[in-house]
């Protein structure tokens, strides 16, 4: 029995989002433009916006961040349509935030973080808002703004204390390292990125975060002299991004 086109469309929004997590972004492309053909031929505008989302979330990955704010910036005009959708309005707002993060446009986006986690706040969703305080910290972290950084990784990390996602507590660790390091407090930032290697033990296949840590690792080793485990480092970096075939990362 064939499926419903709308849960057809649903899945395929499923499944490429799955190959989101999985670093497979050609292939989640693909299946996302697939669900955005259904969605235009059913003219189902939330579920045509949902698709935009997602594809905003993509281009976001790739760093073809011209396509992908104008897939978010599609999205968020039919969500702002329909009130009842505030947490896509937040979900879409967070991912243009880190596209203008992305991009250097630094009060952009906390403007948009700041106002996801508005729209988030009434909902129990701690992983969603842990993930915009995470973003906002990033963005105060590159505007220099050490200290506010720090007041809003210590929330992000209250958040995912009532969650189960290592993955974003690898994230956090990542973050609050490079504080740290470019805070020039490498002892901390040499605490944080071995707390992050811990967590990517038990996940081994997270190849993308096992790269940062490395590279992060032995940077800050660098930093304080450790020469030959700097070297090691830096050279399981290496492997990690030609593994995953990331010529900007290597």
């Amino acid at each position: 029995k064939s499926l419903a086109p709308t849960l057809c469309l649903q899945l395929r929004n499923r499944h490429g989002q799955l190959l989101r997590k999985l670093r497979q972004i050609d292939r989640a492309v693909s299946v996302h433009k697939s669900a955005e053909q259904l969605a235009t031929t059913l003219n189902h505008p939330q579920l045509l916006a949902e698709t935009w989302f997602n594809l905003s979330a993509d281009y976001r990955f790739c760093r073809d961040y011209e396509k992908a704010r104008r897939y978010g910036q599609n999205a968020l005009t039919i969500f702002f349509q329909t009130p009842a959708t505030s947490r896509w309005q937040a979900a879409t707002l967070n991912t243009l935030g880190l596209i203008e993060l992305s991009c250097g446009n630094l009060d952009q986006a906390e403007q948009f973080l700041r106002q996801s986690l508005a729209l988030w706040q009434p909902h129990d969703e701690p992983i969603e808002q842990a993930r915009v305080l995470n973003g906002l910290a990033l963005t105060l972290h590159r505007k220099k703004q050490y200290e506010a950084a720090l007041y809003f990784y210590s929330q992000t990390a209250e958040q995912l204390e009532k969650t189960t996602s290592e993955i974003d507590h690898m994230e956090l660790l990542l973050n609050l390292g490079s504080l740290y390091y470019d805070w020039e407090r490498y002892d901390r930032a040499e605490i944080s990125f071995r707390q992050a290697f811990a967590v990517a033990q038990r996940n081994p296949g997270q190849l993308y975060f096992q790269g940062l840590i490395a590279n992060n690792l032995g940077n800050v080793l660098l930093k304080q002299h450790e020469l030959e485990e700097a070297k090691k480092q830096l050279q399981h970096a290496e492997f990690f991004w030609r593994q995953l075939k990331d010529e900007l990362m290597l």
